[in-house]
């Protein structure tokens, strides 16, 4: 397990820039259509864990009315900064906290979204138990990437550090990490440019 301080200190040396540093514009043009495709509650509260410097933000915001909730949560106050920039004007809200002790209260939200983040955890299972324990009864959780657990898990020895032993588990570790903490996998894929997770 990372220590935290060190994965804070990495998100915040890269926020600035992170989004067009991070993503292909192959990879941004994906993005609304997986958004689109999630079972999102128009009036509810979204978590966007790890939300990083907001590049979820505007595809959320056209999924929820004017009375839905996005709340921002990530564990490094640059990145919160950069998606501030941008979309304080939103109806989000931005909190800096760690998955695994989420600063939330029991059962107040109704969809977690984890988006090219779920690797960064420190601590998998304690992860998806303080999500099982903030979404509400019936409510879903989405894992996401835009490449496949081996594509990323090489990607992220390739770039060492603090990263370089951060991976994604495959479909069976991952569906039996679900079932342990409280969730029902609906739907998980890891194919080469795709890794998609469902669970109620």
């Amino acid at each position: 397990m990372n220590n935290l301080k060190d994965v804070m200190n990495f998100f915040d040396t890269h926020a600035p820039g992170w989004d067009d540093h991070t993503y292909t514009a192959e990879h941004k043009s994906r993005i609304p259509g997986i958004i689109a495709g999630l079972s999102l509650p128009t009036g509810g509260t979204v978590l966007d864990v790890g939300s990083g410097a907001g590049i979820l933000t505007p595809h959320l915001r056209k999924s929820l009315t004017d009375s839905g909730l996005i709340i921002e949560l990530d564990v490094s106050m640059g990145m919160l900064q950069e998606a501030r920039k941008q979309f304080s004007q939103s109806n989000a809200t931005f909190i800096q906290g760690a998955v695994e002790s989420l600063p939330i209260e029991d059962n107040t939200v109704d969809c977690a979204v984890c988006f090219s983040v779920f690797p960064h955890f420190r601590h998998h299972p304690n992860a998806l138990k303080e999500l099982r324990r903030v979404v509400r009864s019936g409510g879903y959780l989405y894992v996401l990437h835009l490449q496949g657990s081996e594509a990323l898990d090489a990607c992220h020895r390739s770039k060492g550090g603090v990263v370089k032993h951060h991976k994604l588990p495959g479909v069976d570790r991952m569906r039996k990490l679900l079932v342990s903490t409280g969730w029902n996998p609906e739907d998980i894929r890891d194919s080469d440019d795709e890794y998609y997770v469902r669970a109620i």
